[in-house]
């Protein structure tokens, strides 16, 4: 796989090496953002118009899984407060 990427065989400039591992992580537009930071000075990888798409539905769904957790975690808790109450008493909803 990286044999793929780094073929050293023939010299390839960074638009080059972009292109590459943009196809190498075709459909993990999260990942290859990752890389924007370790891009030479003017350079950047930019989303195009499905990638974007699927950029949002991963960080849509990314939302929904932790609210999910979250919301899990809290209820969890308010049940375990309510049943072992250390005042002997149990607090009840109306």
């Amino acid at each position: 796989m990286w044999n793929y990427v780094f073929d050293i065989s023939h010299i390839i400039d960074t638009v080059g090496v972009i292109e590459k591992v943009k196809d190498l992580l075709k459909g993990h537009p999260s990942l290859f953002l990752c890389l924007n930071p370790f891009l030479p000075n003017g350079y950047e990888i930019i989303l195009n118009d499905e990638d974007e798409k699927t950029y949002f539905m991963e960080q849509a769904l990314s939302f929904l899984k932790i609210s999910k957790i979250q919301m899990t975690v809290n209820l969890s808790i308010r049940q375990t407060l309510r049943d072992d109450s250390p005042f002997g008493f149990s607090h009840r909803d109306p």
